[in-house]
């Protein structure tokens, strides 16, 4: 039977990990930064829509965990196929309306009910929002915590809820910053308001900002492009000719 490509790369990764002065002094721990990176560099390539980027980044973050998996293969007793019976298993138990003999009535394309079969099936976790990791970005972990907590019944029963609370959370923070409260509570509690907002509307709070921030970056390029234009340095523009470029870019 011809070696596949899955198989290849694993085989790569153990020469690299034998013989390349990079790969064999990495841990675990050394690689996460980089894991991070790569993992951001492929939501950007998903979000340019670009195949061959996508495929680029794809195989960028394979190679990682298939590292991670040989590293683990080495000290920790486990490796890719350990790795792989044991997602596999659990997908299979999160899936009951896929996998389970006759079906079942579980929604499990509903995140409340994804996070409720998740922790049933994880006999591990003995505290609340214990699995939800401590380096992600906060809206991810606002989010995170939301679907944890709606999981059990704690929820918004619709979007006009949410917005109502975004309403008042601003109200709060505008009392604040006339110096009847904390700022930095009230403007915590509006930007967790927001993501509950995001979480209703099905967009995420992460991917929306840094879809925005994204087309702030390109549109404050091209203001600076038109200033250049008219022989103004960015640096020496004023408020009132930077804003007159930008409502131009409309």
């Amino acid at each position: 039977m011809p070696e596949s490509s899955v198989d290849k790369l694993i085989e790569i990764a153990k020469e690299l990990r034998r013989r390349c002065p990079w790969d064999s002094v990495q841990t675990l721990e050394s690689l996460s930064p980089f894991i991070l990176e790569e993992a951001y560099e492929l939501v950007d390539a998903m979000k340019s829509g670009e195949g061959g980027k996508i495929k680029e980044e794809l195989g960028d973050l394979m190679y990682l965990v298939l590292l991670c998996c040989v590293i683990c293969g080495e000290s920790r007793g486990f490796g890719v196929e350990e790795v792989a019976g044991e997602i596999s298993g659990k997908m299979v138990c999160r899936h009951p309306a896929v996998f389970a003999e006759g079906g079942s009535e579980a929604d499990t394309s509903d995140y409340p009910t994804w996070y409720r079969l998740k922790r049933e099936n994880d006999k591990a976790r003995k505290k609340r929002f214990a699995g939800i990791p401590a380096p992600l970005p906060a809206l991810l972990k606002a989010e995170k915590v939301q679907l944890e907590a709606a999981a059990l019944g704690f929820d918004w029963k619709d979007a006009a809820g949410v917005v109502k609370k975004v309403e008042e959370e601003l109200s709060e923070l505008k009392r604040a910053l006339s110096g009847e409260g904390d700022v930095e509570h009230e403007l915590g509690d509006l930007l967790f308001s927001v993501v509950n907002l995001s979480r209703f509307l099905h967009v995420s709070a992460e991917m929306a900002l840094m879809s925005c921030a994204r087309r702030f970056c390109r549109r404050f390029s091209l203001m600076e492009d038109e200033l250049g234009r008219k022989g103004i340095p960015i640096e020496d523009a004023s408020m009132e000719e930077m804003d007159s470029a930008w409502e131009n870019l409309k």
